[in-house]
């Protein structure tokens, strides 16, 4: 079928080709405005997507602080043992007492980080909240520990100068400790 045949065919179907004036600036002017508001979502998009990768880093960047036990920022060459050292204990009114204690270090050597990290995982702590409390007749228990993490630090890691020692060699910080009361 060519040109001539086709044309014969719509004139005996009764199309026509012919198109009103108004009818094609509607068709031109809805083109139009879709093309316009679709150039202008895609601005919108682009923020919205911008602005939610940004809450999702700042949300991993918070998640990731907040798991530094207990919840402090470490100053620049100090190490913390990720693994807490258990030191519960009840008072004689009945509170239970959940806390964690953590070793610290300044200027420790990878080596020595996974030392002091194998000592805390691997040495049994039972009992030593409950032992400490009862020693000291409901005083302060973080001031009894003090003597006995300052020891635990100084086995963790024997070639660690103590506490207190300057230097940019690996030493001793002291240690951290964060509580919860659990129940009455």
């Amino acid at each position: 079928m060519d040109d001539i045949e086709f044309d014969d065919l719509l004139r005996r179907a009764g199309a026509t080709t012919a198109v009103r004036a108004e009818t094609l600036d509607e068709l031109v002017d809805r083109t139009r405005a879709r093309r316009r508001t679709a150039h202008r979502r895609k601005p919108v998009l682009i923020g919205l997507a911008v602005t939610g990768a940004v809450l999702l880093a700042a949300a991993a960047t918070s998640d990731y602080w907040t798991k530094i036990s207990p919840f402090q920022s470490l100053e620049t060459g100090m190490y913390r043992t990720p693994t807490a050292i258990p030191v519960d204990y009840v008072t004689t009114s009945g509170v239970h007492e959940h806390c964690q204690a953590f070793l610290e270090y300044l200027d420790l050597s990878v080596q020595q980080s996974e030392q002091a990290e194998a000592y805390v995982e691997q040495h049994d702590w039972t009992g030593l909240g409950q032992r400490t409390y009862d020693a000291v007749d409901e005083a302060d228990v973080s001031d009894a520990l003090d003597p006995v993490m300052n020891a635990a630090a100084a086995a963790a890691v024997p070639s660690a100068a103590p506490k207190g020692s300057g230097g940019d060699h690996a030493r001793i910080s002291g240690w951290s400790m964060v509580c919860a009361e659990t129940s009455k």
